[in-house]
Protein backbone atom coordinates (compact mmCIF):
# COMPACT_ATOMS: atom_id res chain seq x y z
CA UNK A 1 0.00 0.00 0.00
CA UNK A 2 1.28 3.03 -0.86
CA UNK A 3 -0.30 6.94 0.02
CA UNK A 4 -2.31 6.73 -2.98
CA UNK A 5 -4.29 3.98 -1.91
CA UNK A 6 -4.45 4.79 1.53
CA UNK A 7 -6.34 7.89 0.60
CA UNK A 8 -8.54 5.78 -1.32
CA UNK A 9 -9.12 3.47 0.56
CA UNK A 10 -9.93 6.27 3.93
CA UNK A 11 -12.40 7.91 0.82
CA UNK A 12 -14.20 4.54 0.72
CA UNK A 13 -14.97 4.87 4.22
CA UNK A 14 -15.62 8.12 4.66
CA UNK A 15 -17.92 7.08 0.98
CA UNK A 16 -19.35 4.65 3.09
CA UNK A 17 -17.94 2.20 0.65
CA UNK A 18 -15.68 0.14 3.10
CA UNK A 19 -16.18 -0.39 6.85
CA UNK A 20 -14.08 1.78 9.23
CA UNK A 21 -12.97 -1.78 10.64
CA UNK A 22 -12.41 -3.62 7.23
CA UNK A 23 -10.02 -0.01 6.77
CA UNK A 24 -8.77 -0.77 10.02
CA UNK A 25 -7.78 -4.26 9.41
CA UNK A 26 -6.06 -3.25 6.46
CA UNK A 27 -4.24 -1.06 7.61
CA UNK A 28 -3.58 -2.60 10.93
CA UNK A 29 -1.50 -5.42 9.01
CA UNK A 30 1.95 -5.97 10.02
CA UNK A 31 4.28 -3.57 8.45
CA UNK A 32 7.33 -6.07 8.06
CA UNK A 33 7.05 -9.16 7.21
CA UNK A 34 9.65 -11.97 7.83
CA UNK A 35 10.15 -13.85 5.08
CA UNK A 36 12.26 -17.10 6.06
CA UNK A 37 15.11 -16.18 8.08
CA UNK A 38 16.95 -13.95 5.14
CA UNK A 39 14.56 -10.89 5.57
CA UNK A 40 12.59 -8.40 6.99
CA UNK A 41 10.74 -6.79 4.25
CA UNK A 42 9.24 -2.89 5.09
CA UNK A 43 5.53 -3.51 3.24
CA UNK A 44 4.19 -0.16 4.48
CA UNK A 45 7.06 2.10 3.34
CA UNK A 46 5.47 3.52 0.62
CA UNK A 47 2.81 4.97 3.14
CA UNK A 48 5.54 6.22 5.68
CA UNK A 49 8.00 7.67 3.08
CA UNK A 50 5.92 7.77 -0.48
CA UNK A 51 8.16 5.40 -2.27
CA UNK A 52 8.14 1.32 -1.60
CA UNK A 53 11.19 -0.47 -0.68
CA UNK A 54 13.81 -1.21 -2.98
CA UNK A 55 15.69 -4.64 -2.71
CA UNK A 56 19.74 -4.61 -2.51
CA UNK A 57 20.42 -7.61 -4.80
CA UNK A 58 24.63 -7.91 -4.10
CA UNK A 59 25.05 -10.08 -1.44
CA UNK A 60 21.92 -11.79 -1.88
CA UNK A 61 20.90 -15.22 -3.45
CA UNK A 62 18.67 -15.49 -6.37
CA UNK A 63 16.37 -17.39 -4.47
CA UNK A 64 16.30 -14.86 -1.73
CA UNK A 65 15.59 -11.93 -4.50
CA UNK A 66 12.80 -13.57 -5.69
CA UNK A 67 11.09 -14.53 -2.41
CA UNK A 68 11.55 -10.98 -0.93
CA UNK A 69 10.21 -9.31 -4.71
CA UNK A 70 7.09 -12.21 -4.48
CA UNK A 71 6.16 -11.15 -0.65
CA UNK A 72 6.62 -7.04 -1.78
CA UNK A 73 4.26 -8.05 -5.19
CA UNK A 74 1.50 -10.19 -2.55
CA UNK A 75 1.27 -7.46 0.05
CA UNK A 76 0.44 -4.85 -2.43
CA UNK A 77 3.62 -3.00 -4.13
CA UNK A 78 3.16 -2.58 -7.82
CA UNK A 79 6.45 -2.50 -8.63
CA UNK A 80 9.54 -4.16 -6.84
CA UNK A 81 13.10 -2.47 -8.16
CA UNK A 82 16.23 -4.99 -7.37
CA UNK A 83 19.61 -2.84 -7.69
CA UNK A 84 23.36 -4.66 -8.02
CA UNK A 85 21.18 -7.76 -9.61
CA UNK A 86 23.35 -9.99 -11.15
CA UNK A 87 22.67 -12.07 -14.38
CA UNK A 88 22.18 -15.10 -12.57
CA UNK A 89 19.63 -13.32 -10.86
CA UNK A 90 18.09 -11.22 -13.47
CA UNK A 91 17.73 -14.93 -15.38
CA UNK A 92 16.36 -16.85 -12.43
CA UNK A 93 14.02 -14.17 -11.23
CA UNK A 94 12.61 -13.46 -14.82
CA UNK A 95 12.14 -16.97 -15.58
CA UNK A 96 9.35 -16.79 -12.37
CA UNK A 97 7.76 -13.46 -12.56
CA UNK A 98 7.71 -10.33 -15.09
CA UNK A 99 11.04 -8.84 -15.12
CA UNK A 100 12.96 -5.71 -17.11
CA UNK A 101 16.76 -6.11 -16.39
CA UNK A 102 19.36 -3.43 -17.87
CA UNK A 103 22.50 -5.19 -17.70
CA UNK A 104 24.42 -1.94 -17.72
CA UNK A 105 23.01 -0.57 -14.64
CA UNK A 106 22.52 -4.21 -12.97
CA UNK A 107 18.97 -3.10 -11.84
CA UNK A 108 15.70 -5.08 -12.04
CA UNK A 109 12.12 -3.74 -12.97
CA UNK A 110 9.58 -6.29 -11.34
CA UNK A 111 5.95 -5.54 -11.74
CA UNK A 112 4.20 -2.32 -13.14
CA UNK A 113 6.41 0.63 -14.43
CA UNK A 114 5.40 3.69 -12.35
CA UNK A 115 4.27 6.22 -14.43
CA UNK A 116 6.24 10.09 -13.48
CA UNK A 117 4.62 11.41 -11.49
CA UNK A 118 5.49 15.04 -12.92
CA UNK A 119 6.65 16.78 -9.61
CA UNK A 120 10.52 16.65 -10.53
CA UNK A 121 12.70 16.45 -12.78
CA UNK A 122 16.93 14.79 -12.40
CA UNK A 123 19.83 15.47 -14.71
CA UNK A 124 22.04 12.50 -13.87
CA UNK A 125 25.37 13.64 -15.29
CA UNK A 126 28.76 11.33 -15.45
CA UNK A 127 32.38 12.07 -15.07
CA UNK A 128 33.08 10.20 -17.69
CA UNK A 129 32.31 6.55 -19.45
CA UNK A 130 33.67 4.66 -16.27
CA UNK A 131 30.51 6.60 -14.02
CA UNK A 132 28.02 5.67 -16.73
CA UNK A 133 26.95 1.78 -14.70
CA UNK A 134 26.55 3.96 -11.39
CA UNK A 135 24.36 7.03 -13.77
CA UNK A 136 22.06 4.53 -15.28
CA UNK A 137 21.44 2.61 -11.69
CA UNK A 138 20.55 6.44 -11.00
CA UNK A 139 18.52 6.85 -13.75
CA UNK A 140 16.75 3.63 -13.32
CA UNK A 141 15.78 4.24 -9.58
CA UNK A 142 14.62 7.80 -9.84
CA UNK A 143 12.71 6.50 -13.16
CA UNK A 144 11.02 3.91 -10.40
CA UNK A 145 10.54 5.89 -8.02
CA UNK A 146 7.90 8.31 -10.71
CA UNK A 147 10.46 11.33 -10.52
CA UNK A 148 12.44 11.09 -13.42
CA UNK A 149 11.22 12.10 -17.27
CA UNK A 150 13.71 10.67 -19.65
CA UNK A 151 14.81 14.03 -21.25
CA UNK A 152 18.71 14.60 -20.31
CA UNK A 153 20.51 11.00 -19.39
CA UNK A 154 19.64 8.50 -22.16
CA UNK A 155 23.06 6.15 -20.89
CA UNK A 156 25.94 8.00 -22.09
CA UNK A 157 28.53 10.15 -20.64
CA UNK A 158 26.39 13.62 -20.00
CA UNK A 159 29.17 16.03 -18.83
CA UNK A 160 32.36 14.83 -19.63
CA UNK A 161 35.62 17.21 -19.70
CA UNK A 162 35.51 16.20 -23.75
CA UNK A 163 32.05 17.98 -23.66
CA UNK A 164 32.66 20.96 -21.38
CA UNK A 165 36.79 21.06 -21.24
CA UNK A 166 38.15 20.36 -17.57
CA UNK A 167 36.47 20.71 -14.73
CA UNK A 168 34.37 18.25 -13.63
CA UNK A 169 30.26 17.67 -13.58
CA UNK A 170 30.29 20.23 -11.95
CA UNK A 171 31.05 23.07 -13.25
CA UNK A 172 30.38 21.74 -16.34
CA UNK A 173 26.48 21.96 -15.26
CA UNK A 174 26.68 25.67 -15.14
CA UNK A 175 27.27 26.04 -19.03
CA UNK A 176 24.76 23.73 -19.37
CA UNK A 177 21.94 26.43 -20.12
CA UNK A 178 18.41 24.57 -20.11
CA UNK A 179 19.64 21.67 -17.59
CA UNK A 180 20.37 23.89 -14.47
CA UNK A 181 16.56 24.46 -14.41
CA UNK A 182 16.22 20.91 -12.68
CA UNK A 183 14.89 19.87 -9.11
CA UNK A 184 17.53 18.06 -8.59
CA UNK A 185 21.38 17.39 -9.90
CA UNK A 186 22.73 13.77 -9.29
CA UNK A 187 26.53 13.82 -10.21
CA UNK A 188 27.71 10.63 -10.60
CA UNK A 189 31.71 10.25 -10.51
CA UNK A 190 33.86 7.15 -9.81
CA UNK A 191 36.14 6.74 -6.83
CA UNK A 192 38.48 4.31 -7.35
Amino acid sequence: MDKTEMTELLKKVADGIVSPEEAALKLKMQPFMEIGEFAKVDVHRGIRQGVPEVIYGEGKTKEHILSIARAMLENGQKTALVTRMNKEAADYVGAQLPLEYNPMSRTGIIGERPEPTGKGRIVVATGGTSDIPVAEEAAVTAEVLGTYEKDFYAGEAALTKNKFGKGGQGRGVLHCGPYRQRYAFCPVRRND
